[in-house]
């Protein structure tokens, strides 16, 4: 079960290079300074087609997916793992398509 409440990276501000947070070592920070680090550029190919869901439930904790956690989702993407409305809710499932059949496998051994 995934709740949908709205989340934007573009709502969140740029983070500062790990360099910000050392401050214990002042010569050191100065010379790693790298920049803003934008996660809208780093994890967000196509705008336009991405939104972002919250994951509720336990059964894709064998694909490493833990209830809690926050999953980034771009429709263009092709892929075997889904996020599929079943029943009025949405839900992360593997995809396996058959010869004749499309089936929504979850990934824990308990389902």
């Amino acid at each position: 079960m995934l709740s949908t409440r709205p989340i934007s990276l573009l709502d969140t501000p740029c983070l500062s290079s790990l360099a910000d947070s050392l401050q214990a070592f002042p010569p050191t920070r100065q010379r790693l300074y790298l920049g803003k680090l934008d996660l809208n550029r780093q994890l967000i190919k196509h705008p336009v087609a991405t939104f972002f869901v919250q994951v509720t439930g336990d059964s894709k904790t064998g694909a490493g997916i833990h209830s809690g956690e926050l999953l980034i989702v771009d429709r263009s993407v092709d892929g075997n793992v889904i996020v599929a409305a079943l029943d009025g809710d949405l839900t992360v499932k593997r995809l396996y398509k058959g010869d004749k059949t499309l089936r929504l496998l979850p990934a824990d051994k308990d389902y």
